[in-house]
């Protein structure tokens, strides 16, 4: 092998990881938009808690899975 050959593989790998890193931030992009979109649409929401119990959320809660989602877009969405 010549150091061109290895070069061209290794550009091109670093494009297909690059290629797949953009992928999976969109992916996380379009999930977070949706989810703050659910969150501020004021529907009734709950999750499961480390005992197993479900939990509805409440305003306090609602605000703050709303800001956390927000962080995800302003990371994932550029």
């Amino acid at each position: 092998l010549k150091f061109d050959d290895v070069s061209k593989r290794d550009i091109e790998r670093r494009k297909t990881i690059g290629e797949k890193i953009a992928k999976v931030k969109s992916e996380n992009c379009e999930r977070a938009k949706t989810g703050l979109a659910t969150l501020q649409s004021g529907v009734r929401m709950s999750a499961v808690n480390a005992q197993g119990e479900r939990e509805v959320f409440d305003d306090n809660k609602r605000a703050s899975e709303a800001k956390r989602v927000q962080e995800v877009i302003d990371t994932s969405c550029k």
